[in-house]
């Protein structure tokens, strides 16, 4: 497994985890972020969306698909400046930041490697 599979690879785990997290007990995750709990459905559709989306990263790192790398690490930015956003406007409590520190460090990480498979 080449450099950018791997960073792709344990986001994969980070996503997963994420997912089946909030789709078992979110409440107990939530609320170590500083969120309230509750008991919409929305926290598990996310978690969810969370696992699925991690199993397309392991999948994808496995068979080394460089153009999936590539755009996810554009959609993982994009994500990342989502999250500051909503802290900086005061939407999401500034804990929401270590998240975007794993996904902006995560990015980073597989575009670095990307960069220096083409030199």
């Amino acid at each position: 497994m080449n450099k950018s599979a791997f960073s792709v690879f344990l986001y994969s785990f980070y996503m997963l985890g994420m997912g089946i997290g909030f789709m078992i007990m979110p409440n107990p995750i939530i609320t170590l972020f500083g969120f309230a709990p509750t008991s919409e459905i929305w926290i598990r559709m996310l978690g969810m969306l969370s696992a699925v989306t991690g199993t397309y990263y392991l999948v994808a790192a496995r068979n080394n698909l460089l153009a999936f790398f590539t755009i996810s690490v554009w959609g993982r930015l994009f994500f990342t400046v989502g999250e500051i956003v909503l802290v900086i406007t005061g939407m999401a409590p500034p804990v929401l930041l270590l998240f975007a520190a794993i996904e902006g460090g995560g990015a980073c990480w597989t575009f670095m490697t990307l960069i220096k498979r083409k030199n």
